[in-house]
């Protein structure tokens, strides 16, 4: 069993988070579809400036706007976790939820086994589930693989991001 610490938000664990986030995303400066065919900008964002992302719109955003909006919606992100898992957490750990529920989406995250473990206090558990995540329409996505483990061994304290 890990040891647990942290409550509060911390710079750290926003900036592990975001990093993560932005070196799994990708930055484009223009619209595309996702592996899963959803429009997409900048770091992964399906909003910008409170619309829905389309292909055509917005036409191009830069690479430091587009880190801010993720830097806005992990920090969005983090403050929801913190207010619904009941579990302290070391930032570390913050980071890879955050990053695990910035990818699947705060529901979706809310939902899983990996936050009811964590709230269990079962974080071994809770580790391997991020493991789980790795498809997309039933096949397995290697850079989601690849995703899922370095949020796994970052949730471990096995990882710097």
């Amino acid at each position: 069993m890990m040891s647990i610490l942290v409550t509060s938000m911390t710079s750290s664990d926003l900036d592990q988070a975001v990093s993560l986030i932005c070196s799994f995303e990708g930055f484009r400066s223009r619209p595309y579809a996702d592996v899963t065919g959803t429009p997409t900008v900048g770091y992964g964002s399906t909003y910008w400036h409170g619309q829905r992302v389309t292909l055509t719109s917005p036409e191009s955003v830069n690479e430091g706007e587009a880190r801010e909006a993720v830097a806005e919606e992990a920090q969005r992100v983090m403050t929801a976790l913190k207010s619904s898992v009941r579990a302290s957490l070391a930032p570390n750990q913050w980071a890879a939820l955050t990053s695990f529920a910035y990818n699947v989406g705060l529901s979706a995250c809310l939902d899983s086994t990996l936050v009811r473990l964590v709230n269990e206090q079962q974080l071994d558990k809770a580790a391997d589930q991020f493991l789980l995540w790795d498809k997309s329409k039933g096949q397995v996505i290697q850079g989601l693989l690849n995703r899922r483990k370095a949020e796994r061994a970052l949730f471990l304290g096995n990882a710097n991001v």
